[in-house]
């Protein structure tokens, strides 16, 4: 199979997994009493197209080369990291 679509499945399935353990079993009732009056009903065509879009961004940020060194993966996580980031109000 192709080197990235490996990684991109292997990224996705790892991603959905911790977010849900973190969001629906560790941070649950945090969330919840943080955010509980702007969570409305789920919609799954969105939250669907999110993790599809933020794994690209993840692969390209991230993984993008073949050649990259363990410090410059850190660097460019860290970027996507703080781009991802909503600043707190």
């Amino acid at each position: 199979m192709n080197r990235a679509i490996v990684l991109y499945l292997a990224t996705l399935v790892v991603l959905m997994g911790l977010d849900f353990l973190f969001l629906g079993l560790i941070a649950n009732s945090f969330f919840v009493a943080e955010v509980g009056e702007m969570l409305g009903e789920l919609k799954p065509v969105p939250a669907a197209l999110f993790y599809l879009l933020y794994v690209v961004g993840v692969l390209v940020f991230v993984s993008g080369s073949k050649d990259a060194t363990w410090q410059s993966t850190l660097l460019y996580g860290a970027l996507f990291g703080l781009f991802c980031t909503r600043p707190s109000t």
